[in-house]
């Protein structure tokens, strides 16, 4: 395909070129009239040069080589013949045809000049027509042959990247690789730029070179970003490789800082080939590549292209593959959690159970006085209750996993809830001499469920009387915060480990990991006091500075409820900031959504940030819209009435390309579970954004998947 030297981007169409290739021959004659009479004969379809003799041809065969070579027998000093054989000691016949003209035409004479090297041979006087047959056949021969040597160099290049590529899944390791494979067999520099997966701004470049001390500065410089209307952005957006020739073009092109300009200036960089990185419809990155002593043609540049396509793809493998590490590692992780809490969970049961049944055999054997009846009815009881407790946290548990929690608001007064919370634990704090302290403001009535937010209070108060020693000091504060209610429990009990820290509000998780807490209980009551609130639309922080230190949990709740939807409305402020840092200027989208608000909300942000949206309420009418408007991506619900997102995606892979069945497509889902993701990507979506959509997170996504880098 041809390239367009004014901007660099290949056609669509390309061009054909009927020009006739001129090559360079050398004539090696003393004569000045016989060379300048060759120079006429040749010069119509060839850039001649003539040498007077054979120590000048000597001397230019050190820097260069014509495409063809023609001798005079006769020449001062060493002959046509010597000259002949001299050259074949390090220049074959396929790199350097030889054509010998001679007065003679002796046949023994012929022969030993096809002997000593030569391609052809003719005899003085020749005729003119003859002369220029036999040079234009030794060149087109030339240049088949080169031809065949570049693509045989290619064809090496290729297997020999995918060799490398398929021995690894490492996503450094496959960089790397690509880049140094082609440096110096394709360029003297080589370079990557990622959309996602790069080194962050400060870190070394991703390149290399032929000069390793150039590659060492190259390498030290601060990593630019390619931002605004930059050429690397504009090459990533378009999808679309790019051919680039002049040293003022190529520093305009691949410079990303003002410091990587100057560096690179140094280079003498004459050509350049830019290559988007692609897989699954999704942008990855570019791949470029910079010589300082060729000129690249269409040919070097489809050997990029493909050099690229198969780098991308074994990118985008390797990007899979560390996926799943981390997510196997997490998923033997959460099933040797749940294996423990099992076993926990058998003790738990077993030791209220225990102590039941022990005591009601004694009572049934009428082996107990009356005041130790009266001890063991009491022992049981409390047994039944400790017993229940559990069993209504698996419950609970339980409904959290199945999404079948419930809330019955009403107006609650906060106040009130937490005295009885406290009035609830004070005798267990009396009795281990802990101070129990309170500081409670009026905060007003707050739409809550009291019987839940009764169980968070209590949760909190109960755990800080447990984890806090004798003697020791656990303080409640509630008060009024802004448009919040805020509860903060503080204890100085054992605290928390910083490396616990970030997970002490997950289920199956316990700080002293495989042993049974010596306090007791499951350690579900903080994941379950987490997601109540949460359910109430407010949040909970836990802070601790240290095994010993004690610990502050902080519960926020909301004075009024969140909107019934899923999505809540983003902020004029936060689209403000959304439009500075991406630019979706320009770009179409198609919103599927059975649910009229929540495409409604979409809409309006990729709007806000400059996208032109249409929507469509349903998967049939959603692929008619993608059909008849060709949007430039796809955003589409999975749980939709009838077809879902999933047959909706299926329907359009099946497309034509020129009917968008390569439109890149993000999937919405309530549910956020690993095999969620995957299965949206095996189905052939690009990505996937849980619900409640986060008007951030989903503009960023949009903008990385369509290439929009967001600049720093």
């Amino acid at each position: 395909m041809a390239a367009d030297a004014t901007d660099g981007e290949r056609p669509s169409t390309p061009a054909m070129d009927v020009t006739p290739e001129r090559g360079v021959v050398w004539v090696v004659e003393d004569s000045p009239t016989q060379a300048e009479l060759a120079r006429r004969v040749l010069s119509p379809l060839h850039d001649v040069e003539l040498l007077p003799d054979a120590a000048s041809a000597l001397t230019r065969v050190a820097d260069s080589l014509p495409e063809v070579l023609v001798l005079d027998w006769h020449l001062p000093g060493m002959s046509g013949l010597e000259l002949c054989r001299a050259l074949r000691q390090t220049l074959d016949e396929a790199t350097l045809p030889i054509l010998m003209m001679t007065g003679h035409a002796r046949e023994h004479e012929v022969v030993e000049a096809l002997e000593a090297g030569a391609n052809d041979y003719v005899t003085k006087p020749y005729n003119p027509s003859e002369l220029r047959a036999r040079v234009g056949t030794l060149a087109r021969l030339q240049r088949l042959y080169k031809r065949a040597w570049a693509d045989q160099k290619r064809q090496r290049l290729l297997a020999e990247a995918g060799a490398r590529m398929s021995a690894t899944l490492d996503m450094g390791e496959t960089l790397a690789s690509v880049l140094r494979l082609a440096v110096p067999e394709l360029a003297t520099l080589a370079a990557v730029e990622l959309v996602a997966g790069a080194p962050e701004e400060g870190a070394p470049l991703l390149l290399a070179h032929t000069d390793p001390e150039v590659e060492a500065r190259l390498r030290a410089l601060p990593r630019g970003t390619a931002v605004g209307d930059h050429p690397l952005r504009a090459a990533l957006r378009t999808q679309r490789a790019q051919l680039v020739h002049g040293a003022a073009e190529v520093l305009e092109r691949l410079s990303l800082s003002p410091t990587h300009r100057l560096e690179l200036s140094t280079l003498d960089l004459r050509s350049a080939m830019i290559v988007p990185l692609s897989a699954r419809g999704q942008a990855l990155g570019l791949l470029y590549f910079a010589s300082s002593d060729q000129s690249y043609t269409n040919e070097d540049l489809q050997l990029a292209e493909e050099l690229g396509r198969r780098a991308a793809l074994s990118l985008d493998n390797a990007r899979f593959f560390e996926t799943a590490q981390r997510e196997r590692a997490r998923a033997e992780e959460a099933n040797r959690a749940k294996d423990e809490f099992l076993a926990m969970v058998s003790h738990e049961l077993r030791t209220p159970l225990n102590a039941i049944l022990g005591w009601i055999r004694m009572l049934q054997l009428g082996a107990l006085s009356s005041d130790k009846r009266a001890r063991a009815l009491d022992i049981v009881e409390r047994n039944a209750h400790n017993q229940l407790a559990l069993i209504e946290d698996l419950l609970d548990v339980s409904r959290i996993i199945s999404g079948k929690l419930r809330l019955g608001v009403q107006e609650v007064d906060p106040v009130k809830i937490v005295e009885s919370a406290i009035d609830a634990v004070r005798p267990a704090a009396d009795a281990k001499e802990i101070r129990l302290r309170s500081e409670i403001s009026a905060t007003g009535a707050i739409p809550a469920d009291p019987d839940r937010l009764l169980q968070v209070a209590s949760n909190l108060l109960t755990n800080a009387v447990k984890f806090t020693p004798r003697g020791g000091r656990v303080e409640v504060a509630l008060s009024r915060v802004d448009d919040a209610v805020e509860l903060s429990v503080l204890d100085t009990g054992r605290g928390i480990a910083p490396d616990f820290l970030p997970h002490v509000f997950e289920r199956f998780r316990q700080a002293e990991s495989g042993q049974v807490p010596p306090q007791g209980g499951l350690g579900l009551g903080l994941a379950i006091v987490r997601h109540i609130v949460e359910l109430h639309g407010g949040t909970i922080e836990a802070f601790s500075e240290g095994e010993g230190h004690g610990a502050r949990f902080t519960v926020r709740l909301p004075v009024a409820l969140p909107p019934a939807q899923d999505e809540a409305p983003p902020s004029p402020g936060a689209l403000e900031d959304l439009r500075v840092r991406c630019d979706l200027q320009g770009i179409h989208a198609l919103v599927v959504d059975d649910a009229q608000d929540a495409r409604d909300l979409i809409a309006s942000i990729l709007e806000a940030c400059g996208a032109r949206v249409t929507t469509a309420p349903s998967a049939v009418e959603g692929l008619e819209a993608l059909r008849t408007t060709r949007p430039d991506l796809l955003i589409s619900d999975i749980g939709m009435p009838g077809q879902s997102g999933y047959d909706l995606i299926s329907r359009v892979r099946t497309l034509l390309p020129a009917d968008g069945g390569r439109t890149p497509a993000v999937a919405l889902t309530a549910h956020a579970h690993m095999e969620d993701r995957t299965r949206a990507l095996v189905a052939g979506f690009q990505t996937h954004v849980p619900k409640p959509i986060d008007p951030t997170e989903l503009v960023l996504v949009v903008a990385t998947t369509l290439g929009r880098m967001p600049g720093r």
